[in-house]
């Protein structure tokens, strides 16, 4: 969810996401729609949308890699971090990098010994 001091505009339900993450030959136009939605700025979802997405892409098999989210939702309990980031550091991990860019985590914290947060806007 965004930060409580963000006005949102607009509240995302669990379809939008579900569109723009699927690429169905069927339902080709509502995925670019869904996308350019997402793109919108001061977008609002919940919890419980995040967890329905997940929910729908591991039970129809439409992950790219239930592993990677399985792992984000263990990081995100184990770190205390949001859905999106504890998606991004799952991802880190499978790909087996040792360092992971962005301002939004702690800057040098290690996650399981394998994996650097680097804030690249930190000057050294």
């Amino acid at each position: 969810m965004i930060a409580p001091s963000r006005k949102s505009e607009s509240f995302v339900d669990s379809n939008i996401w579900i569109y723009a993450f699927v690429k169905n030959p069927k339902t080709l136009e509502k995925t670019r729609i869904a996308a350019d939605v997402l793109r919108q700025p001061k977008l609002c979802v919940s919890v419980q949308t995040e967890n329905e997405v997940c929910r729908q892409l591991l039970r129809n098999g439409m992950a790219e890699s239930k592993d990677v989210l399985l792992d984000a939702s263990a990081l995100r309990l184990e770190l205390s971090i949001s859905f999106w980031d504890s998606l991004v550091v799952a991802s880190a991990l499978s790909a087996g990098t040792t360092t992971l860019l962005t301002e939004d985590l702690q800057h040098n914290q290690i996650i399981r010994g394998k994996l650097r947060i680097k804030n690249p806007f930190v000057i050294a």
